[in-house]
């Protein structure tokens, strides 16, 4: 059997449940506990038998969601607004996708792309760009960005151009 590790809400489910069924507690007083139906709590002992503790993890848990944007996609954005449309704003750039190159996505979604790889509108605030690295990884100073993971410097790769 292997070691199961389980967040904070599934080890208080596991431990409530362990309780009630090594002493043969009060289902009742369980429910009103886990704030759950007395039906739910049976359901949660028969789990806690037949699998034990890996019962309590939930069964997403590791899953990428399915509506969720490949890395593929990610990097081919990025290199797209690094190579071809680096002057545009995200609103221009979205519409620019759309007509061009086939590629649907909202405004917002293209801003999250871009700023988690430290690449900013020609628009954005100073102050945005400050706050960012701050927030962001401590290496990173200055105009920095990163293509397929590799960081590298902006004034760099144009000299390298």
């Amino acid at each position: 059997m292997r070691k199961v590790e389980l967040r904070m809400n599934e080890e208080y489910k596991y431990k409530i449940i362990k309780k009630l069924v090594e002493t043969k507690g009060n289902k009742q007083r369980a429910a009103v506990k886990l704030k759950r139906s007395i039906r739910q709590i049976d359901r949660m002992i028969a789990g806690y038998k037949e699998f034990g503790k890996e019962f309590f993890v939930h069964g997403n848990r590791g899953r990428k969601p399915k509506n969720a944007l490949t890395d593929e996609l990610k990097t081919e954005i990025e290199l797209l607004y690094i190579n071809k449309y680096f002057d545009c704003t995200y609103t221009l750039f979205k519409e620019l996708l759309e007509r061009r190159e086939n590629i649907n996505l909202s405004v917002d979604e293209i801003r999250v792309i871009l700023r988690d790889r430290f690449i900013f509108s020609p628009r954005t605030h100073k102050s945005t760009k400050r706050n960012k690295n701050r927030r962001g990884n401590k290496n990173r100073k200055g105009n920095r960005g990163t293509i397929n993971g590799t960081l590298f410097s902006l004034n760099a790769f144009i000299a390298f151009l």
